[in-house]
């Protein structure tokens, strides 16, 4: 817990509680959960009376699964927490704020759908907010109507420069081109989390969802445009397959926390036939679809691949940063990973791949001192080398 100046804040994924017992969803994340200051992780999914009619619905009963350890803060800016419209998402904010969980990212407006959430431990204060870029088009708030925190892109498709041949039906390149008043407002909000707060947390829900290793330019280009603009840590979700971490600036960006308790029931039935093609075009063997030994979890094997950031922080920034390598069970629950077991080692591998291949500038290492609740925290290090 926390000593003076100092505080602990862990960060996790996505996170969907739809079981029979939502109070066993995180048992064995508990203890380090418990042990840190602040937990952040991202609601993908909607709690309502009238949960049923969409695949990430489920009743508010369910999110007692989330009082545990610190679980503080929850982004809501996300593809999911409109399923079931206006009023899922006012049911899903007030249950979040019932179970002591803040959300952030969605409101009755966009000025609320951008006020930054700030929480005060040990004399530090922290502030989060929160922007999408993948949603339904419709469900982003305006200055008169409910809905969630966009950070939206034009999709440019061009002929490769050099291709100067007719070449029927080729593949074009894309380039994602923000809109300039949504990057106005990702400064703007910046800025005024850090009139706030000694820490500024930027959450962003975006990227390839199923696909393994993919970081988009404009995901890398936005992240590090959220640090020069002051941000001290960035924290990215969406992808269900787990991401490299970064440094820029020498703060850190989480490109892909993965998934950290999703249950989903009912795939099957709820998916229409046209959706589950089409996510098998996209996808091939990536795209989601029901596993007999994972029920609750419709999704390829290295879905099941997980992890707690971990971040030291006080009132100066980030201080040290790391991750404890993690694992969904097929029950649903998720299990922390010591690096010195056989398992451990070969999701802690994983991890390192994944940073390596997407050429980011760090890497993981194990050992040290660090620990929550039990469980080692392996220190995430920069590279030496600086990015051209």
């Amino acid at each position: 817990m926390a000593e003076p100046g100092r505080i602990t804040l862990c960060a996790l994924g996505d996170v969907f509680i739809n079981a029979e017992d939502p109070k066993a969803a995180f048992k064995r994340l508990e203890a380090p959960l418990a042990a840190a200051d602040v937990v952040f992780a991202n609601c993908e999914g909607v709690y309502s009376p009238t949960a049923g009619r969409g695949l990430l619905t489920a009743s508010p009963e369910q999110a007692e699964g989330l009082r545990v350890g610190n679980l503080s803060v929850m982004a809501c800016a996300n593809n999911h927490v409109m399923d079931d419209g206006v009023e899922g998402m006012r049911s899903t904010l007030s249950t979040l704020r019932g179970v002591g969980v803040e959300p952030v990212g969605a409101g009755e407006n966009l000025a609320e759908a951008r006020e930054p959430v700030v929480l005060e431990r040990a004399g530090v204060r922290v502030a989060f907010v929160a922007f999408v870029s993948t949603f339904p088009a419709g469900n982003e708030a305006r200055s008169n109507r409910p809905g969630i925190n966009p950070l939206r892109f034009h999709n440019h498709y061009y002929v490769a420069e050099g291709d100067l041949e007719f070449n029927p039906e080729m593949p074009p390149e894309v380039m994602a081109i923000p809109y300039p008043a949504d990057l106005a407002a990702l400064r703007r909000s910046i800025a005024a989390a850090r009139l706030q707060a000694d820490v500024v947390v930027v959450s962003f829900h975006w990227g390839e969802a199923v696909r393994p290793v993919i970081i988009r330019s404009y995901e890398r280009e936005t992240a590090r445009l959220a640090i020069d603009a002051g941000a001290d840590a960035v924290l990215c979700h969406h992808p269900h397959i787990v991401r490299g971490v970064d440094y820029y600036q020498g703060r850190p960006i989480f490109h892909g926390l993965g998934n950290a308790v999703f249950q989903v029931r009912g795939f099957a039935e709820r998916i229409s036939k046209e959706v589950r093609e089409t996510l098998e075009r996209q996808a091939d063997a990536y795209a989601p679809r029901p596993y007999d030994d994972y029920p609750l979890l419709p999704m390829h094997p290295e879905s099941r691949i997980s992890m707690v950031g971990c971040l030291e922080l006080d009132k100066s920034g980030v201080r040290r940063v790391g991750l404890i390598p993690a694992y969904i069970l097929p029950n649903g629950q998720t299990e922390p990973l010591d690096p010195a077991t056989d398992h451990g080692r070969e999701i802690f591998d994983y991890l390192v791949e994944a940073t390596r291949a997407s050429g980011l500038q760090s890497t993981l290492e194990t050992g040290g001192s660090w620990s929550l609740g039990g469980s080692p925290v392996c220190p995430v290090v920069a590279l030496e080398r600086s990015r051209s």
